[in-house]
């Protein structure tokens, strides 16, 4: 399990560097999504390791959801960042890809 949280946040980590060559406006806004994924796994890892081992298959639902409002948040931060930051490109990327004219029609 520590080596896929050591996965985990080393491609974050990757992420935040990219973003921060390629798009700087948007890297505080993924810093924000990081830190908040961040804490909420931490608390929900600090409840796990207080609560008795888990002997049955059935033990291991959670039986509950966890409130995800600020990751929740966060991430709709990002994403609309993200397309302020791609919408020249992707404009330009529909014209270059619509398709020629119907030769019939000239």
């Amino acid at each position: 399990m520590t080596e896929e949280i050591s996965q985990v946040q080393s491609r974050m980590a990757f992420h935040q560097g990219w973003l921060q060559i390629e798009a700087p406006r948007v890297a505080s806004f993924y810093d924000q999504l990081i830190k908040a994924a961040k804490k909420q796994a931490g608390l929900q890892m600090k409840e796990a390791w207080l609560l008795p081992p888990i002997t049955e298959d059935a033990d291991v639902n959670l039986g509950t959801a966890y409130n995800r409002a600020e990751i929740d948040h966060a991430r709709e931060r990002c994403v609309a960042a993200m397309r302020m930051e791609l919408g020249p490109m992707l404009r330009m990327r529909a014209v270059v890809e619509q398709p020629p004219p119907n030769q019939e029609l000239l």
